[in-house]
C-alpha cells in the first residue's frame, strides 16, 4: 500500500484505527433471515414515495419539507396513536420532528432515530430514505411487542447543510428536551439502503480498516463513540429493555 511508507505513518494509522473502532473488532450476521423481521415492499414503497414523490426535501424548502414530515407522521399512526410532531421555528421558518412512542412512560428511554430531509435538490433515496424506511418498518414491528421501557422513534428534521452540525438539527432540539431522562440506547439509522457484492466496492477513509472490515458493500457499520462500550452491549441493552 504507498500509503504507509514510513514507521511514523504506521503508527499514525494505527492509532487512529485503535481510536475509531470500537472493540471487539468484528462482522457479526443475524443468525437466521427469521431474526429480521420486515417487510420488502414496504421498505420500497417508502424509499421510492420519499425519493420520488417528495422531493425536493431540503430544509432551505420548508413548505416542500412539511409534506414530508406529514407522510412519516401518518404512516407513523397506522400502527401507533401516540405520535405527534415537536414543532420548532428557526428564524420565520417552520420545521417539525416527528416522534412516536411505544412502551410505557419511563424514566428510562431508547431511542431510534432517521432524518427525513435530504441535501439541496438531491433525492435521498439512501441518505436517507433508507432510515426513514427502516424507522417506519419499526414502528410496524414495535407495534405488537412488549415492552418494559419507553421507545421513542423519530424521524428528525434539518440534519443537512445549511444546519448540519448546529443548534438547527432536529436530534439537537429533541435532546435538548430529554434533560430529566436517562437515555439507555440512541440508535440513528444512517443510509442503511445501499448494497453491492461486487469485490473491492468497499473504500475506508483510514486505509488501515480494509485489513479489519469486508471488502464488499454488502453489510451495515455500528458506529459508536470509543467510550460508548463494546459491541457486544449493544445485543444485551436491546434485548434487557425491549
Amino acid at each position: 500500500m504507498k500509503y504507509l511508507r514510513t514507521p511514523v505513518l504506521i503508527a499514525f494509522i494505527i492509532a487512529c484505527v485503535i481510536y475509531t473502532v470500537r472493540m471487539p473488532v468484528f462482522v457479526q450476521k443475524a443468525e437466521t433471515a427469521n431474526d429480521v423481521i420486515f417487510d420488502e415492499n414496504l421498505l420500497k414503497k417508502h424509499v421510492v414515495t420519499l425519493s420520488e414523490d417528495l422531493t425536493p426535501r431540503t430544509c432551505e424548502k420548508p413548505l416542500e419539507l412539511e409534506a414530508t414530515a406529514s407522510y412519516v407522521k401518518n404512516e407513523f399512526t397506522k400502527w401507533n396513536s401516540e405520535t405527534y410532531l415537536q414543532t420548532y421555528k428557526l428564524g420565520n421558518k417552520t420545521f417539525s420532528n416527528v416522534i412516536s412512542s411505544y412502551g410505557p412512560d419511563t424514566t428510562e428511554v431508547i431511542i431510534v432515530g432517521a432524518h427525513y430531509d435530504a441535501y439541496s435538490n438531491l433525492p435521498g433515496a439512501d441518505d436517507n430514505a433508507s432510515g426513514v424506511a427502516g424507522i417506519l418498518e419499526l414502528a410496524r414491528a414495535l407495534s405488537t411487542a412488549q415492552l418494559n421501557t419507553n421507545v421513542l422513534l423519530i424521524a428528525y428534521a434539518c440534519e443537512e447543510p445549511p444546519y448540519f452540525a448546529g443548534p438547527g438539527m432536529g436530534s439537537y432540539i429533541h435532546a435538548n428536551t430529554l434533560k430529566d431522562r436517562k437515555v439507555k440506547l440512541m440508535i440513528s439509522l444512517e443510509m442503511i439502503g445501499y448494497f453491492t457484492a461486487q469485490p473491492d466496492s468497499q473504500n475506508f477513509p483510514i486505509p488501515a480498516l480494509a485489513f479489519l472490515y469486508p471488502n464488499k458493500g454488502n453489510f451495515i457499520a455500528v458506529v459508536g463513540e470509543t467510550l460508548s462500550g463494546h459491541a457486544s452491549s449493544l445485543k444485551a441493552t436491546i434485548n434487557k429493555y425491549t
